[in-house]
């Protein structure tokens, strides 16, 4: 049996901490898409984030490799909208409130490295199963608050999609507000 032993997260101590980031970034969120996000953040920390959605280890959602002059997300291929949207901005988070990232060449298979055209670097790994440090925790709190300046831009479909895959639905499902 697994046990995994997580750090108590202080929430009181980590919302003005998140709030700041996030305010910080002069993001309008009433005109928010993942990607317009995502390069406003590396337009704000002039590096280029690139996203790539590869083949993981089993349980892997993604990791974020930090390089030379580019940051890379890696995501894994497969995982429903939804999930893939949260993973690239729980990476981002971790970029924006600076969390210094782990040696990866000590946590990674160096195969692993050489097949996504790494050879090492620092990043962070998100994974089902692993211990939540107070960094991942933390980053998971900005995609909470991220969250909730996009609902009140009116803007969730940009997190969630359609509300239906069912053609049959769709007229009827375009006629429900679902901002509120």
């Amino acid at each position: 049996m697994w046990r995994i032993f997580t750090t108590v997260f202080d929430i009181k101590t980590h919302t003005p901490i998140v709030e700041h980031a996030l305010s910080s970034l002069g993001y309008d969120f009433t005109r928010f898409e993942v990607n317009d996000f995502v390069q406003h953040v590396a337009d704000r920390r002039q590096r280029p984030i690139l996203i790539r959605e590869t083949t993981l280890p089993v349980a892997w959602f993604g990791m974020w490799i930090q390089q030379a002059t580019t940051d890379f997300v890696f995501i894994q291929t497969g995982l429903h909208p939804v999930q893939h949207i949260h993973s690239v901005l729980h990476e981002v988070a971790h970029m924006v409130l600076r969390h210094s990232g782990d040696d990866l060449s000590t946590i990674l298979d160096p195969q692993l490295l050489a097949s996504l055209g790494m050879n090492g670097g620092k990043g962070h790994l998100r994974a089902a199963g692993r211990s939540r440090t107070l960094k991942d925790q933390e980053a998971e709190l900005f995609v909470y608050r991220l969250q909730n300046r996009v609902m009140q831009a009116e803007r969730l479909s940009e997190l969630f999609g359609d509300p239906t895959s069912i053609d049959e639905l769709k007229d009827y499902m375009d006629g429900m507000d679902f901002t509120h």
